[in-house]
C-alpha cells in the first residue's frame, strides 16, 4: 500500500470514528447546552461528509481544482464557521444566514454541471496545465478558477467574522468563567481551522501524490487536535447548574445583603460562580435571580455595586487618588473603571466628584 492510499485510509477513520463520538457525546439537557448539541451534529456531518470525499478521491486521478474538491470544500467551509459561530452564541447565526451560506454552493455546483454537460469536463494534473487551457470552449476551467476565488472569500469572510466576535466579546459582560471558556475553545478551533484552509489549498494546487500524502497527515492531525477540543469543550456544560424553579424575593434579598456586607463585589476578577459558592446556590439559580430581581446580568450588577463603592469613597476621602479608588472597588484597569462610571452616572469619576463638592 502506498503512502498516498495509507494517508487517506488514516484520515478516513479517524474522521469517522470522531463522527461517531460526536453524536453518542453525552451533553446535559439544560437550556445552555442547547445550541453546542446542535455543532455536535454539524460537527458530525462536516467529518462523515470529508470521510466520504476522502473516498471518492482515492479511486480518482489527482485533479487540480476539481469540481467535486471545490464543492466539499466550500461547503466544508461553511459548516465550519456556522458550527463554531453557532456555539460562541453569535447573533449573526439565523436561518436566513444558514439557508444563503448553503445555497451559494449549490448555485455554484449547477453552474458546474451545466458547464460540464454542455461543454465537457476537462481534468487537468498542474496549475500551469489549467491556465494553458483555459480558453472560451471550456468555460468549465473558468467556472473552476471562480469557484475557487469563492472559496477563499468565504474562507476569509468567516475568520473575519469570527475575530470581529472576539473583539465584541472583550467587552461583553459574561455570566461566569464557562462562557470564557467555551469562547476560547472556539478561538483555538478557528485558528486551527484556518490552517486546515491553508493545508487544503495545498492540496488542491498540488499533484504530486508524496506532498499530497504529507499534506493529508497533516489535515488528519488538525482534524483530530479539533474533535478533542469540541470534546473538551463539553465539560464547561457539566458545570453549568440544573435549571432550577423560581426563588423567592426574600431569598435574594438575603444574599444581595451578604454580598454588600461581605464586599465580595470588590474581589478583583469575582466570578458569578465564586460568589455562587460562597452563597451556597448554584450559578443558575444566581444568574436567574439577578435577572430577575436586578433587571441585568451578574456582571452588570457587579458593577453597579463597584461603582456606588466608589462613590462612597470619593465623597468620605475626597483626597484619595482615582486610581486607589479603583482598585479599591475591584477593578483593575482605570479606563475601564471610567468607563463603566460614566455608563452608570453620566459622568467621568473626575467630573462626577467635582460636582459633588
Amino acid at each position: 500500500m502506498s503512502a498516498f492510499s495509507l494517508s487517506y485510509y488514516l484520515l478516513i477513520v479517524a474522521l469517522l470514528v470522531m463522527a461517531v463520538v460526536f453524536l453518542v457525546l453525552p451533553v446535559p439537557g439544560n437550556a445552555s447546552a442547547g445550541k453546542f448539541k446542535i455543532s455536535l451534529r454539524i460537527f458530525s456531518v462536516l467529518y462523515v461528509s470529508l470521510s466520504a470525499y476522502c473516498f471518492f478521491k482515492m479511486t480518482y486521478p489527482i485533479d487540480v481544482l476539481g469540481m467535486p474538491f471545490l464543492f466539499e470544500a466550500t461547503v466544508q467551509a461553511h459548516l465550519w464557521g456556522i458550527a463554531y459561530l453557532n456555539v460562541i452564541n453569535s447573533p449573526r447565526i439565523n436561518r436566513s444566514f444558514v439557508v444563503k451560506a448553503l445555497g451559494q454552493p449549490l448555485v455554484l455546483a449547477l453552474i458546474g454541471l451545466l458547464c460540464k454537460n454542455f461543454f465537457g469536463y476537462h481534468k487537468v494534473a498542474s496549475i500551469t496545465e489549467l491556465f494553458s487551457l483555459v480558453s472560451f470552449d471550456r468555460p468549465d476551467l473558468y467556472m473552476r478558477i471562480i469557484w475557487f476565488v469563492y472559496y477563499i472569500s468565504v474562507a476569509v469572510f468567516y475568520l473575519k467574522v469570527f475575530f470581529d466576535e472576539a473583539a465584541e466579546t472583550k467587552d461583553k459582560d459574561w455570566d461566569d468563567d464557562f462562557a470564557l471558556q467555551r469562547l476560547h475553545f472556539a478561538k483555538m478551533g478557528f485558528a486551527i481551522c484556518s490552517l486546515v484552509v491553508l493545508d487544503t489549498m495545498f492540496i488542491t494546487l498540488c499533484n504530486d501524490q508524496y506532498w499530497c500524502s504529507i499534506f493529508n497527515l497533516f489535515i488528519l492531525m488538525l482534524y483530530v487536535i479539533i474533535g478533542v477540543i469540541i470534546i473538551k469543550s463539553v465539560r464547561c456544560y457539566l458545570y453549568s447548574g440544573e435549571e432550577t424553579g423560581a426563588t423567592k424575593e426574600d431569598d435574594w434579598l438575603k444574599w444581595r445583603q451578604s454580598i454588600i456586607d461581605k464586599e465580595l463585589y470588590t474581589q478583583q476578577g469575582i466570578t458569578i460562580v465564586q460568589i455562587a459558592r460562597e452563597l451556597n446556590t448554584n450559578r443558575t439559580t444566581l444568574s436567574s435571580v439577578i435577572n430577575q430581581y436586578e433587571g441585568g446580568n451578574f456582571n452588570s450588577f457587579i458593577n453597579g455595586l463597584r461603582i456606588s463603592k466608589a462613590q462612597t469613597l470619593i465623597k468620605e476621602n475626597p483626597l484619595m487618588q482615582m486610581a486607589d479608588v479603583c482598585t479599591r472597588v475591584g477593578y483593575t484597569d482605570q479606563a475601564n473603571f471610567s468607563r463603566h462610571f460614566k455608563q452608570i452616572t453620566g459622568l467621568s469619576p473626575i467630573a462626577w466628584k467635582q460636582k459633588s463638592f
